[in-house]
């Protein structure tokens, strides 16, 4: 719940950074980051706890694809939004009712999840966490670091041209914002 509510909080700060500066908007983008984050964590946590195995892969990747829909969504919609308003704090408060949807799913999951927990007798059990050192890392193989150094460098290269791929297409071709909106869409999905 507290990642939630960093997350509201962040997405409300932004909103109103609107009429403040561009440092107040980099705070808020600081608690955006935080809850936002730690959300995932906690929804691969949640998963682990109901889903084994395969179940558990699906469970995952399905909710990294919702994930994904909703950065979609977020990337064509927001351009829509601000050029039909002419108003970005109109844009970040659009996107702050979405944030408080997600806040209230989750409490509603929450919810679901400690009634289950209660009418089923089930207990989670508290292992006591490995200790990790350092000169673990050693023993992860070879496989581990090729797949961690491509997705790295993929995100890193990919991601780097999606922040500017808007700004470009508005010069290089003369696009609308909104339609250089709708090209990031389709050049990251």
């Amino acid at each position: 719940m507290l990642c939630m509510s960093l997350l509201f909080l962040g997405q409300t700060l932004l909103s109103i950074s609107t009429l403040f500066s561009f440092w107040f908007a980099c705070i808020a983008r600081f608690f955006v980051g935080l809850g936002g984050k730690n959300i995932s964590v906690s929804r691969t946590t949640y998963s682990s706890d109901w889903f084994i195995d395969r179940e558990l892969a699906f469970s995952l990747s399905l909710a990294v694809g919702v994930s994904r829909l909703g950065a979609i969504t977020v990337m064509a919609v927001s351009p829509m939004v601000y050029e039909w308003t002419k108003s970005i704090a109109f844009a970040f408060w659009f996107g702050n009712v979405f944030v408080l949807l997600s806040a209230i799913c989750g409490l509603i999951a929450i919810l679901i999840d400690q009634h289950v927990i209660a009418k089923s007798n089930y207990r989670r059990i508290s292992k006591k966490p490995k200790e990790i050192k350092l000169s673990d890392l050693k023993h992860l193989g070879v496989g581990y670091w090729l797949i961690a150094i491509t997705t790295g460098t993929w995100y890193m290269s990919f991601n780097c041209f999606i922040y500017i791929s808007t700004k470009y297409a508005e010069d290089r071709f003369n696009m609308s914002y909104t339609s250089a909106g709708y090209l990031a869409v389709i050049i990251q999905y």
